[in-house]
């Protein structure tokens, strides 16, 4: 995308180990989405920044669960993009992925446009959600991976 071409190639040719580049390109991408949602009008209360509370992974007939102590992961939702960074509980990158969300009264999608794992750019992953309070639950997937995932809200 042209985002990716404006903001991530030249940094690429500025760092020294690779290592360091990718987390200076993840802290200036959660700078620039920190920085669209605190501009944004809040149209959903999906919109803002959630830390992960629990996953119940499903693919095919395998599924796994993780706690909070598994993984820390947040997720930044703006009112037309989204995106989410993790890493393992010794700290070690995990993943990162990105790209536009629609969100409406029930549902969230997100259309994965960049991230770590190649094969999913360019999937659409649906969700259903609820929001009580701080807590957002959702429920959804992509092929023939589902989510079932509880979110806190950061302040």
């Amino acid at each position: 995308s042209v985002f990716f071409e404006i903001v991530f190639l030249p940094l690429s040719c500025c760092f020294h180990s690779y290592k360091t580049n990718i987390m200076k390109q993840i802290l200036l991408f959660i700078a620039l989405f920190m920085s669209a949602v605190s501009n944004a009008q809040t149209q959903s209360p999906l919109v803002g920044t959630w830390k992960l509370i629990s996953s119940k992974v499903t693919t095919n007939d395998s599924t796994r669960t993780f706690a909070e102590t598994d993984l820390n992961s947040i997720k930044i939702i703006s009112p037309t993009h989204f995106a989410v960074f993790g890493q393992n509980s010794d700290g070690s990158f995990r993943q990162a992925s990105g790209g536009a969300a629609i969100i409406t009264a029930d549902s969230y999608t997100e259309s994965i446009d960049y991230g770590n794992y190649p094969n999913m750019k360019g999937r659409k992953s649906v969700f259903k959600y609820e929001v009580k309070g701080d807590q957002l639950h959702i429920r959804g997937g992509v092929d023939n991976t589902t989510f079932d995932e509880v979110w806190t809200r950061m302040k």
